[in-house]
């Protein structure tokens, strides 16, 4: 849905992995779904925070949103609220 709204998108092979694309690229947001382990999200969350990259939460059903997050949303019916997300982002609004 990114890609398709004009976004570039990176996936990691495995959660950790994304460490190592915010070494090596800019980012404008990161996102991390809620199967990834919390102390994991949390290592990412905290380098991604320390680059000044938004993080973004995405869950299915009823899950509380952590503490790192700067939105959290369903991947049900929230894709459109991330998107008008990451343009406000772009344009430095949000």
């Amino acid at each position: 849905m990114l890609a398709i709204a004009g976004y570039s998108v990176s996936s990691p092979r495995e959660p950790l992995d994304a460490l190592i694309l915010l070494q090596h690229d800019e980012f404008l947001a990161v996102l991390i779904g809620h199967s990834v382990m919390p102390e994991e999200a949390a290592i990412i969350a905290a380098k991604a925070k320390s680059l000044h990259v938004a993080l973004i939460f995405v869950y299915q059903g009823k899950v509380a949103a952590p503490p790192w997050a700067d939105l959290s949303v369903d991947n049900v019916g929230g894709i459109g609220r991330m998107i008008d997300f990451l343009d406000q982002k772009t344009r430095g609004v949000a």
